[in-house]
Protein backbone atom coordinates (compact mmCIF):
# COMPACT_ATOMS: atom_id res chain seq x y z
CA UNK A 1 0.00 0.00 0.00
CA UNK A 2 1.57 3.52 -0.87
CA UNK A 3 1.29 6.60 0.92
CA UNK A 4 -1.36 7.98 -1.21
CA UNK A 5 -3.36 5.44 -0.93
CA UNK A 6 -3.03 5.34 3.14
CA UNK A 7 -3.30 9.53 3.03
CA UNK A 8 -6.70 9.06 1.07
CA UNK A 9 -7.94 6.15 3.45
CA UNK A 10 -7.17 8.27 6.50
CA UNK A 11 -8.99 11.52 4.77
CA UNK A 12 -12.21 9.63 4.71
CA UNK A 13 -12.13 8.82 7.88
CA UNK A 14 -11.41 11.97 9.13
CA UNK A 15 -14.15 13.04 7.10
CA UNK A 16 -16.46 10.36 8.39
CA UNK A 17 -15.58 10.80 12.11
CA UNK A 18 -16.37 14.87 11.59
CA UNK A 19 -19.52 14.09 9.84
CA UNK A 20 -20.63 11.77 13.09
CA UNK A 21 -19.55 14.50 15.84
CA UNK A 22 -16.21 12.92 17.05
CA UNK A 23 -14.46 16.01 16.30
CA UNK A 24 -11.30 15.59 18.26
CA UNK A 25 -10.31 11.83 16.82
CA UNK A 26 -10.84 13.95 13.54
CA UNK A 27 -8.73 15.96 14.85
CA UNK A 28 -5.83 13.65 15.91
CA UNK A 29 -6.33 11.39 12.31
CA UNK A 30 -5.77 15.11 10.64
CA UNK A 31 -2.49 15.48 12.54
CA UNK A 32 -1.49 12.08 11.47
CA UNK A 33 -2.47 13.19 8.14
CA UNK A 34 -0.47 16.21 8.09
CA UNK A 35 2.55 14.17 9.34
CA UNK A 36 2.44 11.89 7.15
CA UNK A 37 2.23 14.26 4.42
CA UNK A 38 4.77 16.02 5.37
CA UNK A 39 7.35 13.16 5.49
CA UNK A 40 7.62 12.76 2.14
CA UNK A 41 7.67 16.52 1.17
CA UNK A 42 11.01 18.08 -0.60
CA UNK A 43 12.87 19.80 2.04
CA UNK A 44 13.79 23.42 2.05
CA UNK A 45 17.18 24.77 1.99
CA UNK A 46 20.66 22.58 1.83
CA UNK A 47 19.76 19.15 -0.09
CA UNK A 48 19.98 16.22 1.96
CA UNK A 49 19.48 12.47 0.55
CA UNK A 50 17.06 10.86 2.91
CA UNK A 51 16.43 7.08 3.25
CA UNK A 52 13.70 5.75 2.51
CA UNK A 53 10.98 3.94 4.04
CA UNK A 54 11.87 0.67 1.56
CA UNK A 55 15.60 1.17 2.33
CA UNK A 56 14.82 1.32 6.21
CA UNK A 57 12.67 -1.85 6.29
CA UNK A 58 16.01 -4.03 4.49
CA UNK A 59 18.28 -2.79 7.10
CA UNK A 60 19.07 -5.54 9.51
CA UNK A 61 19.50 -4.48 12.67
CA UNK A 62 21.26 -7.53 13.85
CA UNK A 63 24.17 -7.43 11.59
CA UNK A 64 24.04 -3.28 10.66
CA UNK A 65 26.65 -2.33 7.83
CA UNK A 66 28.13 0.88 8.33
CA UNK A 67 27.83 3.83 11.00
CA UNK A 68 24.86 5.15 9.64
CA UNK A 69 23.09 1.80 10.09
CA UNK A 70 24.26 1.02 13.64
CA UNK A 71 23.53 4.38 14.82
CA UNK A 72 19.80 4.37 13.17
CA UNK A 73 19.21 0.49 14.72
CA UNK A 74 20.81 1.89 18.26
CA UNK A 75 17.97 4.77 17.47
CA UNK A 76 15.46 2.83 17.50
CA UNK A 77 16.23 0.36 19.66
CA UNK A 78 16.20 3.22 22.05
CA UNK A 79 12.67 4.73 20.93
CA UNK A 80 13.89 7.07 18.46
CA UNK A 81 11.38 8.87 16.00
CA UNK A 82 12.25 6.96 12.98
CA UNK A 83 9.57 6.97 10.43
CA UNK A 84 9.96 3.30 9.05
Amino acid sequence: MNTNTIIQKLASIADELDASGFRSEANCVDEVLLKLASYNAPRAGKKKKRWSVKYKKSIDCSNPKGFSQKQYCKRKRKGGDYNS
